[in-house]
C-alpha cells in the first residue's frame, strides 16, 4: 500500500451521540496507524479538503482508496465527488453503521427517509468494499441489495471499539442508587418499555428497593407522547436531556447497571460501554445488541415491559446478583480498543490496492 492513499473522508458535526463519537474514534486510530498513508479530508463543493484548514486535497486516482468513515447523507457535496472518484479509478470504501432509517421508515419524518435510502442506495454502487459492525448490519444490506437489484463487491464484519466516551471528570450529577439508560429519548430507543416496566416494579417491590431510573441524552423525535408521560405519572424517572458526552461518562461510571432497551441499531455502544466499565447491563435481545454484548449482558424482548420487568425484579431481590455479574465481567469481558478496529480495517482494505 505504500504507492497509495486512503483518503479518510470525515463529515464533521458538533454532535456528541455515541456513533459521532465512535466515528472520531476510528479517524483519529486510523491517522495514528498509517499517519503518511491516511490523510483525513472533507468533501467541499471545490473539491476534497483538509478538514481543519480547507487546504485542497489533490482528487483521488487509480491508486487511491476513499475510506467513509462516516455517513455523509447530508452533505450536498459527497456524493458527486465520490462518482468523481469512482470515474478516476479510486476504489470506494464505506463504513455502515446501520441503515435504521431505510428499516423503520416510521421512525422518522418522510424526507429524512427518502435522502437517506436514496444516499445509501448509490454508496452500495458505488462501493469496492462495505465494512460493518455486526452481521444484523450485514444481514439488513443483503435484503436491501437484492430488492435494489446491487451487487454485493465484498461486507467485511469488523468489531468496533467498545468505549466512546470521554473518562468521567467530574462527579454524578445523580446521587444515590439509579439505574441508567443512556441514549437519546427518541421514539426507536424503545424507552417506553422500559417506563411501562418500571411501573409495575412499582407495584411489586418495596418502598425503597425500586432505584429511580435516569435517562441521559438529548430529544429526539416523535416523542411528545413520552414526554408528557414523564411529567405527569412517572415521578421516580429523572430525565437529563441536556447530558453530554461527559456526564453520560459520569452518570454510567454511578450507576447500579444501565439498560439499552433499542429494538434496532446496528451496533449497541450504550451495551459495550457498559461492559468496558465492568458495569451491568440489560439490552435488548435483538438487532446488533447481543454482539455488542456477547455473553456478559442480560438480554429482554424490547416488545415485553413484563420481560423487561422480569429481569430487573430478579436482579433487585437478589443482594448477592450484581456483585456476581460484575465479577463475571471482570473476567470474561475484553475490551476492544479502537487501535485493534483500525489494523483490521488497514488489513481488510488493503486487498483492493
Amino acid at each position: 500500500m505504500t504507492q497509495s492513499r486512503i483518503l479518510l473522508c470525515v463529515f464533521p458535526t458538533a454532535s456528541q451521540n455515541e456513533w459521532q463519537l465512535a466515528t472520531d474514534a476510528l479517524a483519529e486510530a486510523l491517522h495514528l496507524a498509517e499517519p503518511e498513508l491516511v490523510q483525513p479530508v472533507r468533501a467541499a463543493p471545490s473539491g476534497w479538503v483538509r478538514p481543519n484548514d480547507r487546504a485542497p486535497v489533490p482528487a483521488p486516482g487509480p491508486d487511491d482508496i476513499v475510506f467513509l468513515a462516516s455517513v455523509g447523507w447530508e452533505d450536498p457535496a459527497q456524493l458527486p465527488l465520490l462518482e468523481a472518484a469512482r470515474y478516476a479509478g479510486a476504489k470506494i470504501v464505506a463504513y455502515v453503521h446501520d441503515i435504521t432509517p431505510t428499516r423503520r421508515p416510521e421512525w422518522f419524518a418522510p424526507e429524512h427517509t427518502a435522502r437517506f435510502t436514496a444516499w445509501i442506495a448509490a454508496i452500495l454502487r458505488l462501493s469496492q468494499m462495505v465494512i460493518v459492525p455486526s452481521s444484523a448490519t450485514a444481514r439488513d444490506l443483503d435484503a436491501l441489495r437484492r430488492r435494489l437489484d446491487i451487487v454485493d463487491y465484498g461486507t467485511k464484519r469488523i468489531r468496533p471499539g467498545d468505549s466512546v466516551l470521554p473518562k468521567a471528570s467530574a462527579a454524578s450529577p445523580v446521587a444515590g442508587r439509579f439505574v441508567l439508560i443512556s441514549a437519546p429519548l427518541d421514539v426507536r430507543i424503545g424507552h417506553a418499555g422500559v417506563l411501562s416496566a418500571w411501573r409495575r416494579l412499582a407495584t411489586r417491590l418495596d418502598a425503597g428497593e425500586l432505584p429511580p431510573l435516569v435517562l441521559a441524552g438529548r430529544a429526539g423525535g416523535l416523542t411528545g407522547d413520552l414526554q408528557q408521560r414523564l411529567a405527569r405519572d412517572l415521578p421516580d424517572v429523572v430525565v437529563r436531556l441536556e447530558a453530554d458526552a461527559a456526564e453520560r461518562s459520569a452518570l454510567l461510571d454511578a450507576c447500579l447497571f444501565s439498560i439499552h432497551p433499542a429494538a434496532l441499531e446496528g451496533w449497541g455502544f450504550a451495551v459495550s460501554e457498559s461492559l468496558a466499565r465492568g458495569k451491568p447491563v440489560f439490552a435488548a435481545n435483538s438487532g446488533g445488541l447481543p454482539e455488542a454484548g456477547q455473553r456478559q449482558a442480560r438480554y429482554f424482548d424490547p416488545l415485553d415491559p413484563d420481560d423487561i420487568a422480569r429481569n430487573v425484579e430478579r436482579t433487585l431481590r437478589d443482594p448477592q446478583e450484581l456483585p456476581r455479574w460484575q465479577r463475571e465481567i471482570a473476567q470474561r469481558f475484553r475490551p476492544r480498543g479502537w487501535d485493534d478496529m483500525a489494523q483490521d480495517v488497514l488489513v481488510a482494505i488493503s486487498g483492493l490496492v
